[in-house]
Formats: structure tokens, C-alpha cells, sequence
């Protein structure tokens, strides 16, 4: 059983949700972006609620059309929403997970085959996996030394100035920023929910080289 409820333009307390461990739910306000998931891109295990705003690693094949707008190999899903300009802003609810990928993706980035997720090929992420491990994948990775676990993470993105971040709601704190972002034509939000804990199934793309960097000196 999960619910949410939407805060009131101006209001400042962050939504309450209950959900269980293996969903994301997008958290909505009156200032960001109505993000719904695009159920034609979604990974043949992936399960989406009627209303686009959760998803979860249903563990089996669904019966879903073959289309390359579709993610074949790893269990991820893009958002409907096209980003062409300005600024938009969105959360996602990451607890109790062990993995997870988060970010935005060019609308014609390849989703079919094995996934090198990073700036050149049209994805800008921060992952989450081994169950405490961070990164952004940028190239190469570099390692995201976070004290807690993030609880709930923002994702925003201003179109013009190049600029996709990344933020710790609960605490407040920025996570990481790919700066000077060569963004032309859609970009899309991005996601992987990753499995619940001790299963597989849909796996994540894997990270093409060992995270480096001890500091988030060269993020802005």
C-alpha cells in the first residue's frame, strides 16, 4: 500500500509518501516537472502503475511490443517528458534500495544492446549499486563518497546552461553536477529501479571502468 499527497505552491515541507521498498515514486510539485513514465521505453520486466509515476522489477517477461524505443538488455525506463528548454526539477524516492540509476538520457542515445552510460553517448547519470557504492558516470566514472544514504533524490536540469544535477533531499546537500552539458534536440529523465534486495532479474548497465576520485572538487 503507498500514497502521496501534493504540496500547495509555496508550501516548503516535502510531500510524505509510503511505498514499498522496491518502487520508485516520482515526488510531484507545483513548481517542477510532472514526470510520468513513457511505458513504449520500458524494459520488458519492468512493471509501471497505471498513473506513470512508479515503477518496480516485476522479475518475469512481460508481453510488450519489440520497438527500438524500448530498452532491451538492462532494466531502465525514460520519463515521457521532452526537456528542450528551461529549467525543470524532480525527486525520486530511493529508500531501502540497493541500486539504482538516475539522470537524463538524449532522446536518440542507443537503449538496445549493452549500454556504455556516459556524456559522449547521450546519458548523463549518477548511479547507486553493490548496495553502497556511488558514482557518476562521467568518463571516466568517478566515485561519489556519500556519508549516508540518500534517502530521496532531485534531479535538475537547466537546458541552456548545459547543467544536470544531483541533490540529497532529506539532507540537503548537492551530490554531484556535470557541468558544460552538449545538450541538442529531447532529453528525457532517466531511470533504473534495480531489483529488491537478493534478487535478479532486469540487471543495470554496468559501469565501464573502476569510479574514481576521492572528493566532488571538480563538480560544481
Amino acid at each position: 500500500m503507498f500514497s502521496w499527497r501534493f504540496c500547495p505552491s509555496g508550501i516548503s515541507p516535502y510531500c510524505i509518501l509510503y511505498y514499498p521498498y522496491d518502487i520508485f515514486i516520482i515526488l510531484l510539485y507545483s513548481t517542477a516537472v510532472d514526470v510520468k513514465l513513457d511505458p513504449t521505453t520500458a524494459h520488458q520486466f519492468l512493471v509501471l502503475s497505471d498513473d506513470g509515476k512508479k515503477v518496480r522489477d516485476g522479475g518475469k517477461t512481460r508481453k510488450v511490443p519489440d520497438t527500438p524505443q524500448r530498452f532491451d538488455m538492462y532494466g531502465s525506463v525514460l520519463g515521457i517528458n521532452s526537456l528542450t528548454s528551461g529549467k525543470s526539477y524532480w525527486e525520486v524516492e530511493v529508500s531501502n534500495k540497493t541500486g539504482w540509476d538516475l539522470g537524463v538520457a538524449r532522446g536518440d542515445a542507443n537503449r538496445r544492446g549493452e549500454l556504455n552510460l556516459n556524456p559522449d553517448n547521450g546519458y548523463w547519470v549518477t548511479v547507486h549499486y553493490e548496495g553502497k557504492r556511488y558514482a557518476a558516470l562521467s568518463a571516466p566514472p568517478v566515485c561519489l563518497p556519500l556519508k549516508k544514504k540518500p534517502q530521496k533524490v532531485g534531479v535538475f536540469v537547466d537546458y541552456e546552461e548545459g547543467l544536470v544535477s544531483f541533490y540529497d533531499v532529506t539532507a540537503q546537500s548537492h551530490i554531484f553536477s556535470f557541468t558544460e552539458c552538449s545538450f541538442s534536440g529531447e532529453i528525457f529523465p532517466y531511470f533504473t529501479p534495480g531489483c529488491p534486495s537478493g534478487q535478479s532479474s532486469a540487471s543495470s548497465p554496468p559501469i565501464k571502468g573502476e569510479p574514481e576520485g576521492e572528493d566532488l572538487s571538480h563538480s560544481s
